[in-house]
C-alpha cells in the first residue's frame, strides 16, 4: 500500500511540469469527463476551457492540486470502463489481483480467485491504478481518442505490451535504483520503459491486435529471443541506442544498466518483428537483420528522428506526427516481409530520399513535407520488385 501511494505521488509530481507541454490532452480529458457527467470542474476547482486557453498561451500547465484531482478522476473513469470489460476476467491479470489476498490464500486457492464476486472490480482497480501510475494521467484517454478505440482496448494493449516487454521488472529495477540516482537519471530510466511500452501498445491498437492472451503467446517468445540477440551482440546496436546509453551514463547511470535500458528503443519494435517472423517463417535473428539492413539502406532511423523533431501546433498536429510514424513502422514491416530491395527501386527511391532529407522541424512546412515523404515511401514499398518471395520457408 505504501509503495502504491509513493508511485501515485510520483506520477502527480511528474504531471505538473509535463502538463504545460501537453495542456490540450489535459483539457480533452477534463472535457470528456464533463460530457460523461463524471466531473464538475467548478466543484473540483479545475480550470475551465477559457483558463486553459490562457495557460496555453502563457506556456503554463496544471498546479499540483489540480493534477492530483484529475489523477483520481482518470483512474476512477478507467476502472469503471475495465470492470465491465473482458480484461477484468482474463488469467493474465490474475497476478495483479492476488496482492489483495493473504499469501496463505493465494498459495492454496490461486485457481479459485477469479471466482470471487469482487474479482472483476479488484482487477479493474488494480490495472487502472497501475496504468495511470506508470503511463501518466492522460495516456489511456488520449491514446483511446487518438486511435479511435475504447478505454478497455487501450488498457488491454498496455497490459499486453507490459507483459511482452517484462516492463514490471524494469520499473521495479528503477525503483530499487532510485535512492542511488539523481532525479533526472531516475526519470530517464522510467521514461525509457514508458516509451517502449507505449510504442508496443500503440502497435497493437493500430494493428487491431489488442488481445492480451494472443499477444503474450505469440510475441513474448519473440521478445525474449530479440533481447537475447541484443545481449549477445549478434544484432547491430544502432547509433541511437548507443547515444541513449551514453546520455544515461552521463546522468550517473551504471553503464551496464544504461545499455540495458537503452536497448528498449530496439525492443519497442517487437510487435512488428514478431509479425514479420510469423509472416515469413524466418528466424528472429534473420528478421531483425532484415530490419537493420532496410533502415541502413533507406536511412529510416534518421527520417523518423526528423519527423519526431517536428514541433506540432496543438493536439491535432501532434496526432498527425504520430500517425506518420505509425505509417513508417507499417511500411517498414511490409518491406521486410516482401523482401524489398531498396537499390532496385530506382526513381521511387530517389524521390523518398529527396523528400526525407527536406524534413526540417524548424519550418512551418515540415509536417507537409513529412507526409509527402511517407507517401513516397509507400509508393516505393508497394511498387518496387522484391528480391525474394515472401512467405514461410519450406520445411
Amino acid at each position: 500500500m505504501l509503495r502504491q501511494v509513493g508511485l501515485s505521488a510520483l506520477t502527480v509530481s511528474r504531471a505538473v511540469p509535463a502538463s504545460a507541454a501537453d495542456i490540450d490532452a489535459y483539457e480533452a480529458l477534463m472535457a470528456g469527463l464533463e460530457v460523461a457527467g463524471h466531473l464538475d470542474r467548478k466543484v473540483e476547482a479545475l480550470p475551465d476551457a477559457e483558463e486553459i486557453g490562457v495557460r496555453r498561451v502563457a506556456g503554463a500547465g496544471l498546479t499540483r492540486p489540480e493534477a492530483a484531482v484529475l489523477f483520481a478522476y482518470a483512474k476512477a473513469d478507467l476502472a469503471d470502463a475495465l470492470e465491465v470489460s473482458p480484461l477484468a476476467r482474463i488469467p493474465e491479470v490474475g497476478s495483479a489481483v492476488a496482492t489483495y489476498f493473504p499469501p496463505v490464500v493465494t498459495a492454496r486457492l490461486r485457481d479459485l480467485l477469479s471466482e470471487h464476486r469482487l474479482y472483476p472490480q479488484l482487477a479493474a482497480t488494480e490495472v487502472a491504478g497501475e496504468l495511470v501510475d506508470r503511463m501518466g494521467i492522460t495516456w489511456a484517454h488520449e491514446t483511446a481518442d487518438e486511435c479511435g478505440v475504447g478505454l478497455a482496448a487501450t488498457a488491454s494493449a498496455y497490459w499486453a505490451a507490459r507483459v511482452v516487454l517484462d516492463a514490471d521488472r524494469r520499473w521495479r529495477q528503477v525503483e530499487a535504483l532510485a535512492s542511488s540516482l539523481s532525479a533526472d537519471a531516475e526519470a530517464a530510466l522510467h521514461h525509457a520503459v514508458v516509451d517502449a511500452v507505449g510504442a508496443v501498445a500503440r502497435s497493437y491498437l493500430v494493428g487491431g491486435r489488442a488481445d492480451v492472451g494472443w499477444s503474450v503467446a505469440h510475441d513474448a517468445p519473440v521478445a525474449a529471443r530479440f533481447e537475447a540477440e541484443l545481449d549477445f551482440g549478434t544484432v547491430r546496436a544502432t547509433e541511437s541506442v548507443a547515444a541513449t546509453a551514453e546520455a544515461l551514463v552521463r546522468l550517473g547511470v551504471d553503464r551496464q544498466v544504461a545499455v540495458s535500458f537503452a536497448r528498449l528503443e530496439r525492443m519497442a519494435g517487437v510487435a512488428d518483428v514478431s509479425a514479420a517472423v510469423r509472416e515469413t517463417g524466418r528466424p528472429v535473428r534473420e528478421v531483425v537483420a532484415a530490419f537493420d539492413q532496410l533502415d541502413r539502406a533507406l536511412g529510416l532511423a534518421g527520417f523518423e528522428a526528423r519527423v519526431s523533431a517536428i514541433h506540432p501546433n496543438g493536439r491535432w498536429e501532434r496526432w498527425q506526427v504520430r500517425s506518420l510514424l505509425d505509417d513508417v513502422n507499417r511500411l517498414r514491416r511490409d518491406a521486410v516481409v516482401g523482401g524489398l530491395d531498396p537499390e532496385a527501386a530506382g526513381g521511387r527511391r530517389s524521390r523518398f530520399d529527396r523528400l526525407a532529407r527536406q524534413v526540417d522541424g524548424s519550418t512551418g512546412e515540415a509536417l507537409a513535407v513529412a507526409a509527402l515523404a511517407v507517401r513516397a515511401l509507400a509508393d516505393l514499398v508497394d511498387s518496387a520488385p522484391p528480391t525474394r518471395s515472401a512467405g514461410p520457408e519450406s520445411p
